[in-house]
């Protein structure tokens, strides 16, 4: 492997590495980390194919529905259906169990089906939601850092395209000297 493709790999492995430390962090920022699933998901991955190099950021699906928020009417609860199980309101009262808001599965049930109407009426995140966030913000942990740190993104481009390009000039140097040094001979 040529120094350059080297200083390209270290160089977007750390750019990658550095991004997902930021959305981790935006996530926890914005109260989005009772369990880490989504932050322990988070993660980036550079490959190389013939048109380049390529960083690949993913995460946990429902990851996109707090990054953009629900509208009212996509949130999946319909009061009165009789349904008998519903996947939504047992994540929801998980979600009140786990967060301690309360202690038995009864009383957590009922507080899932509050939080669902509140939800099916404003959507998420909920107004009340953003009591758990450190920054004012409940969407955008994907778009915030992206947009908000984007000299930095930027700093951090140009240092490695310029790494790079220092790179690839010493390895043609090094493969001209290569080809050369047996057909020249230097006088002093």
């Amino acid at each position: 492997m040529l120094s350059a493709d080297k200083v390209a790999i270290a160089g977007l492995t750390g750019l990658s590495s550095w991004l997902v430390g930021e959305l981790r962090d935006a996530l926890k920022d914005q109260g989005h980390n009772l369990t880490g699933r989504l932050s322990n998901s988070v993660d980036a991955d550079v490959t190389e194919d013939a048109d380049g190099w390529e960083m690949d950021i993913s995460h946990e699906k429902y990851g996109v529905y707090l990054d953009f928020g629900v509208r009212p009417d996509r949130i999946p609860y319909s009061p009165g259906s009789g349904a008998k199980y519903s996947k939504y309101i047992n994540a929801l009262k998980d979600w009140v169990l786990a967060r301690g808001i309360k202690t038995n599965e009864k009383a957590a049930l009922s507080m899932a089906f509050a939080i669902a109407r509140v939800q099916k009426r404003e959507g998420m995140p909920t107004k009340g939601s953003y009591k758990f966030s450190n920054n004012g913000r409940r969407t955008g942990w994907v778009q915030f850092p992206a947009t908000s740190k984007e000299k930095d993104i930027h700093a951090q481009l140009y240092d490695f395209y310029r790494d790079y390009i220092d790179a690839s000039i010493d390895d043609a140097m090094t493969e001209l000297a290569a080809i050369y040094k047996t057909t020249m001979t230097w006088s002093q």
